[in-house]
């Protein structure tokens, strides 16, 4: 261990841009730290939040008025943060750089999470992130040297060790820093290596392990860093060389680092046309490693770790259990998977098919008999109660209290995760509890306030309209007709939107405009650009989104074919010149 710790000081004095310096070395657009997003208000003008995002700073191009692309608009692309590898993409990264499966990136302090996505957030640099780095470093690269031969396919009985080293240096540094090393960086991780091999008496095993632990520490490994080709550009806008580009395929579609396909293309020099893109994404979401990376994408659009969270009232829902509510998230799970991968991938499907995924506990909530047994299985709602994702039992208990229903948490997510428009912070002193429930009052009863309280009035207009249009839904999930004697009244109204505006009566009332509405279209098109950027969009951005939001709506609403279509938007293909560069020397 002494010695170990002693090659990991000679990597540091090495290299004096190792983290936590790194942060700020390679900070080429804007400064760590800075906020960045995007996305639309709920009052029709621009805001500070991007899509399904709260009360964030810098917005300028949202979903709710459409995107109109001008002549001078043209040929601009947002800026491109450098961002860190998230604790998924770390952990993907090393199980495909090296075969560790540990899982350290897991316990990483917590992913910020910025405009509903956990890529999208500038991360802090913190002593305890760059700790964290090394000492997972540390264990992974003394794991992985116990299998040289999956590390490095060079004979040192033959090569010699020297050699060996060298080769290791530039293949292994080619694919830990998803492109070639440059001479510099080459360079000085043989020196790095001769001098614990030979100075310090190191064995060969050890001395390769130090390299790897250095490199698991650049900012090169542990960030995207994208500069682009170099030149002027034309339109303030360069093109993404071949291995970023490949980069920005491997972490949208699958979570990771490129694979051997995808640095040949890039060796070659072909991802440079979007005909070469597509034809690799077409590869790439045959794979199955792209059925992780777009279940990734559901739960945070969803929100499902809200299931997970979910709190009801024992003595009221007895039924909830910490095991229901893994068999709520799984249904979800499962549903959206099936749609987007088995069935047609539409949006419409998504909003509005009329099977699921149940088993027996499920099944108790949605009053269907007949089904036992732990495994969930495709089966048949009732057309007259269910209808689409935002009637599944998770979804809707995730959205309530424990002793009620949220017309405000329902209404909230459809404002924010459908119509990417966001929704500010109370004001203060203002009261957010719920109101008591009352065995005499219904809950529209007694949220009645809502409408007449101008302090509340402006927000909640926003919200509780759409929410209280899952009335039949009680906080579990369960149908009713009834609360409290009453007969339920399911009625409601959407405000301040592009073209969804209007009355309707219960959640299919809600569905039949949410899918009939460009906006949705247009939100969800943007949604999953946010996601894909891993950045929030920006009003240089205007004319790949409507080309995206154009395209998706022609297609039916196809969100596998949004993918490829994503992927040949200026946006994704280039990034905004970079007038001065920090380097790491």
């Amino acid at each position: 261990m002494r010695t170990h710790r002693a090659s990991l000081a000679r990597s540091r004095w090495i290299f004096p841009c190792l983290l936590p310096a790194s942060f700020l070395a390679l900070a080429c657009s804007g400064e760590i730290g800075e906020p960045r997003s995007t996305g639309h208000s709920a009052t029709g003008s621009t805001s500070a939040q991007a899509p399904g995002s709260t009360n964030q700073p810098g917005a300028t191009v949202g979903a709710a008025d459409g995107f109109v692309c001008s002549e001078s608009a043209k040929g601009k692309v947002g800026e491109s943060p450098l961002r860190r590898l998230t604790r998924v993409e770390y952990d993907n990264t090393v199980r495909d750089l090296v075969g560790d499966t540990t899982g350290l990136g897991s316990n990483f302090v917590a992913d910020g999470v910025l405009g509903g996505f956990e890529n999208n957030a500038d991360q802090p640099a913190t002593t305890l992130v760059a700790t964290q780095y090394s000492e997972a470093a540390q264990q992974i690269a003394a794991a992985a040297v116990k299998n040289m031969s999956r590390l490095s396919t060079c004979d040192t009985a033959k090569a010699g060790e020297a050699e060996c080293a060298q080769q290791f240096v530039r293949q292994f540094g080619k694919r830990a820093y998803r492109r070639p090393l440059s001479g510099t960086e080459a360079t000085r991780f043989d020196a790095l290596y001769a001098g614990l091999r030979g100075q310090q008496g190191l064995d060969y095993t050890t001395s390769i392990s130090a390299v790897v632990e250095a490199m698991l520490q650049s900012p090169n490994f542990v960030y995207h860093v994208e500069k682009g080709v170099s030149g002027p550009g034309t339109g303030g806008s360069v093109s993404l060389t071949a291995y970023e580009t490949a980069s920005r395929l491997s972490y949208f579609l699958w979570n990771t680092m490129p694979d051997d396909n995808l640095f040949a293309a890039a060796d070659a020099g072909k991802l440079s046309t979007p005909t070469e893109v597509e034809a690799q994404v077409r590869r790439m979401i045959a794979d199955p490693r792209a059925k992780g990376a777009v279940d990734n994408f559901f739960r945070q659009w969803l929100d499902l770790d809200k299931v997970d969270n979910a709190v009801k009232d024992t003595s009221i829902f007895p039924e909830f259990t910490p095991q229901l509510k893994g068999y709520m998230r799984g249904e979800i799970e499962a549903f959206v998977g099936d749609v987007f991968w088995t069935g047609d991938a539409k949006l419409q499907t998504l909003l509005t098919a009329s099977f699921s995924f149940v088993n027996e506990d499920l099944a108790k909530i949605y009053g269907i008999t007949g089904i036992t047994g732990t495994d969930l299985r495709r089966t048949e709602l009732d057309k007259t109660v269910r209808r689409g994702l935002l009637s599944q039992v998770g979804m809707l208990a995730a959205r309530a209290n424990a002793d009620q229903t949220s017309p405000v948490k329902r209404g909230k997510f459809v404002r924010e995760r459908l119509l990417c428009q966001s929704m500010p912070a109370p004001p203060p002193n203002v009261n957010v509890i719920a109101p008591e429930p009352d065995p005499k009052l219904t809950t529209r009863q007694r949220y009645a306030n809502h409408s007449t309280d101008p302090y509340c009035h402006t927000c909640h207009q926003l919200m509780d309209p759409i929410g209280l249009g899952f009335e039949n839904y009680d906080p579990v999930g369960r149908y009713r007709s009834q609360e409290n004697g009453q007969p339920v009244d399911a009625t409601g109204k959407i405000v301040n939107t592009r073209d969804a505006d209007g009355d309707f009566n219960g959640l299919f009332g809600l569905v039949d405009k949410l899918t009939a509405s460009e906006q949705v279209s247009d939100c969800v098109a943007a949604t999953w650009f946010t996601y894909a950027l891993s950045r929030a969009s920006s009003s240089d951005d205007v004319c790949s989104l409507a080309t995206l939001a154009e395209g998706f709506r022609g297609s039916g609403q196809d969100m596998r074919d949004l993918l490829v279509k994503l992927t040949v938007t200026d946006a994704f293909r280039y990034r905004p010149v970079v007038a001065v560069e920090a380097s790491c020397q």
